[in-house]
This record gives structure tokens, sequence and C-alpha cells, in this order.
């Protein structure tokens, strides 16, 4: 009776500590394997989301500093010139020197620079006198390599008379200029469009 009883207690016990089935193993490795590739995948669209957030900001923050001054140039210019009516890549005007004195003024041009995806200036003042400047974008990005490149492109400028806001034409001596900025995110593909209006007092038939 002993030995039969020593028997069963040592069959449950073995049958108690079997372990684990082969089918059991793979099902926890397949679960542990979906548990970890969502993971990375959620830290990896976070970390894309974060880029692309950060992306925006720097466009919409460069390219409001960009359309204010482009607008206070329009408005203090004393002769604008477009090429065609409609809307125009290029753009020139003409500054007077802000003394009074006629020796610091000069031209500047602004034009959309469509192979390289960027908004560039030539700027003739006296104080100034630099060309081909690439006004955006004014950031850069670095890679592991060290290489560099633009932190976002230039998909379009556009520069026009903004004839739907002049609809008073009984008033004379006045226009208003709208400059359409649309920018791209290189890695998504996102775009962000700004645009701005320039009330210039200074026109005068024959400056457009």
């Amino acid at each position: 009776m002993l030995i039969k009883f020593l028997k069963r207690r040592l069959m449950v016990k073995i049958i108690g500590n079997k372990g684990f089935t082969l089918v059991e193993v793979i099902v926890t490795a397949l679960i542990t394997g979906f548990l970890a590739v969502g993971l990375v995948w959620s830290y990896a669209y976070g970390i894309r989301l974060l880029q692309d957030s950060m992306s925006m900001d720097l466009m919409y923050s460069e390219g409001f500093l960009a359309l204010e001054g482009i607008q206070k140039w329009l408005r203090n210019a004393d002769q604008i010139s477009l090429m065609s009516p409609g809307p125009n890549q290029r753009i020139s005007m003409h500054l007077p020197d802000p003394r009074g004195y006629g020796t610091m003024g000069g031209d500047i041009e602004l034009y959309y620079d469509g192979r390289t995806g960027t908004l560039r200036r030539n700027d003739g003042r006296v104080d100034s006198s630099q060309f081909n400047v690439k006004m955006l974008p004014s950031s850069y990005r670095v890679n592991r390599r060290g290489q560099s490149r633009d932190a976002y492109k230039i998909k379009s400028v556009t520069f026009e008379r903004a004839l739907d806001l002049m609809t008073n034409t009984s008033i004379t001596g006045f226009d208003i200029i709208r400059i359409t900025l649309i920018m791209q995110n290189p890695n998504g593909g996102d775009t962000l469009a700004m645009v701005g209006t320039a009330l210039n007092r200074n026109f005068s038939e024959g400056n457009l």
C-alpha cells in the first residue's frame, strides 16, 4: 500500500510540473512579437508626428517673418512692377530713401526659383547690395552623415494685384498687392499656405 501511495503521489507531481507545450510557446512568442512591433511602430509614429509638428511650426514662423518684411517693402515702395496682370513669380519695387535724401534708396526684386524650391531676393539698395540671396527657407537640417539640406521647400510664390479687394473704383492713388506663399515639408509632403496683402498708397497709374 505504501508503495502504491508513493507511486500515485509521484505521478501527480510529475503531471503537475509538465511545463509548457510547443503550442503555448509559439502562441506566447507570437503575442510578444506583435506587442513589440506595436510598441516600435507607436514610437516611430510618435517621432514622425513630432518632426512634422516641428516642421509646420518652423514653416509658419519663417513664412510669417518673410511675409511681414515683404509687406513692409510693398507699403513703402514708390514704384512696383509686375510682369503680367495675373499671378507672377517675380516682382520688382523701388524703395525711396527713408531719410528723404535720395541716396540710400534702391530697387528690390523678389522671385521664386523653382529649380531649388526657394524664394530669393536681389537687393540693389546702397546699404545692402546683395544679389541672389535666399530668403526662404532660412533654416537647415543636418543628417547623421553631417550633410545639410533645407528644412523645407518652397512649393510656389506668387505676387498679384488684389483686384477683388479694390471694390471701390472711384478711389485712386492706392494699390493692393497679394502675396501667396506655399511651403512643403519634404518628409511627409504636408503643405502650408500663407497669404498676405499690402496696401500701397504711393501708387500712380503706370507703376504696375
